[in-house]
């Protein structure tokens, strides 16, 4: 019988693939978001930016399967994004 480690335990089975775009100006919070997500299974082409400018090119320019936004610190509301 072979002891499982906790990490085996929570390992994913598989990964999903996952195009997502990070409004996000805290570089702690992308790398625990971007962590989160893979802990969860999703293998994550990400898009980091930190400006409404730079939201809409980046929607204008992919296709995005998740759009995570943080407003704390952002200086981005969610009505202007929408």
């Amino acid at each position: 019988m072979k002891s499982e480690t906790l990490e085996e335990i929570h390992a994913p089975l598989g990964t999903k693939p996952l195009r997502a775009l990070l409004l996000e100006d805290s570089p702690n919070d992308v790398d625990l978001v971007l962590l989160q997500l893979s802990e969860a299974g999703f293998c994550v082409d990400h898009t980091l930016v930190e400006t409404q400018a730079q939201f809409r090119t980046a929607l204008a320019e992919k296709d995005y399967g998740a759009v995570l936004a943080s407003f704390a610190g952002v200086s981005v509301t969610a009505d202007v994004l929408l």
